[in-house]
């Protein structure tokens, strides 16, 4: 048995009370701000890290796991999501 589903903007309007589908559908804007404030901060390099730690409870971490699958084996480092109360036993300062 299968269901279809009808994904208007107005079904999609009609149980997301919250707007969330407004932050989705500004996602694109977001990175590419991201990046902006990234390239535009003239870091001093230092040594790389061992990864990439994104803390984040619900909703708060989508981005780490967007990021994680997007760059899938092309990340130089693991991504790794911190969805509790506590960053991994292994993280430091750096």
């Amino acid at each position: 048995m299968s269901a279809t589903l009808d994904l208007t903007r107005e079904t999609i309007d009609a149980v997301d009370s919250a707007r969330q589908i407004d932050d989705i559908l500004g996602l694109p804007d977001q990175l590419r701000d991201a990046l902006w404030r990234v390239e535009s901060a003239n870091l001093e390099p230092h040594d790389a890290p061992g990864g990439l730690i994104v803390a984040g409870m619900g909703g708060s971490a989508i981005g780490g796991a967007l990021a994680r699958e997007a760059l899938g084996d092309r990340a130089s480092r693991p991504i790794v999501l911190a969805r509790g109360y506590a960053l991994p036993a292994w993280t430091t300062p750096d």
